[in-house]
């Protein structure tokens, strides 16, 4: 299930968190 994308948050930015929350 993928959620959609907010507007506010560019893809970039929502990869980024995602790397980091894995990379802890």
């Amino acid at each position: 299930t993928r959620l959609p994308q907010r507007e506010e948050l560019p893809i970039e930015v929502n990869e980024t968190l995602i790397v980091e929350l894995y990379s802890k």
